[in-house]
């Protein structure tokens, strides 16, 4: 038992060790000295870099942001990079507070592990102008891994091209489902035309049939109303000779009685 409990002890530590003793992937705060160029001696413009720097991993190679800070006292933005690693400074930002000037900017390097080369400008309009070579060394033990952060992007690269393949694949099931009800609608768009077509012959036959019905009822009411003018004026005609027959008949007595009384 009590072997078992120093075999414990002696475990912890190496377990302790394994879990932490890693290299570290991913964003980094890395402390840097500011050398005068080719030299081990500390720049004047050391004062002015903002520590510590930024140090990340982005295909396969180091991607380094930096600050210089600067005094207002110094006008806006006093020191400028011209260049650095052999490349022109990029994601250059600058911005300001109430009492200092910042001016960021990033590079990568391939190779952190040996002095970084740059190329300053110093512009304090009327005190001083110059331009300045310096270098840069780098904390090696708080840079982050480039292989395992390459192994990292490339696992996320596989991931990212297996999520493509099974959205293709997902867009190509998704493009012949749209396909079959594409051809749903438009199957069932020739049906509704052709009942409406079906309709529209109906309507059409119908429409002749009340116009055929309408035309025979103007003929049957036009004859009606001559019928009617002819019964009309027969009737009064009629009337009129039975009027004169009285009138003739009652002139013809009072002739006759006239001459009887003569």
């Amino acid at each position: 038992m009590t072997n078992k409990k120093w075999q414990i002890v002696w475990l912890l530590p190496l377990i302790w060790l394994s879990l932490f003793s890693g290299e570290k992937v991913g964003a980094q705060s890395v402390s840097y000295q500011t050398y005068k160029y080719g030299t081990s001696e500390n720049s004047m413009a050391s004062g002015y870099y903002a520590r510590p720097a930024e140090v990340t991993v982005q295909n396969g190679q180091y991607l380094v942001t930096m600050t210089i800070k600067t005094k207002k006292a110094l006008t806006a933005w006093p020191v400028t990079v011209l260049s650095v690693a052999g490349q022109s400074p990029s994601n250059v930002k600058k911005t300001k507070d109430s009492n200092f000037y910042y001016y960021a900017y990033s590079f990568y390097s391939q190779d952190l592990s040996k002095a970084v080369s740059s190329k300053i400008k110093i512009d304090v309009p009327g005190t001083y102008q110059a331009t300045h070579q310096i270098s840069f060394k780098f904390d090696q033990a708080s840079l982050p891994s480039l292989k395992k952060a390459s192994a990292s992007q490339k696992t996320a690269s596989q991931n990212s091209t297996s999520k493509e393949k099974t959205s293709q694949a997902s867009q190509t099931n998704n493009s012949s489902s749209d396909a079959a009800v594409a051809k749903q609608v438009l199957d069932l768009e020739k049906e509704v035309k052709a009942k409406e077509k079906k309709l529209n012959k109906k309507e059409d036959t119908l429409a002749a049939r009340a116009q055929s019905l309408n035309q025979r009822s103007q003929a049957v009411n036009a004859a009606s109303q001559r019928n009617f003018f002819f019964l009309l004026f027969g009737g009064i005609l009629v009337l009129g000779l039975f009027v004169l027959d009285i009138l003739g008949l009652i002139y013809l007595m009072r002739k006759s009685k006239q001459q009887k009384e003569q």
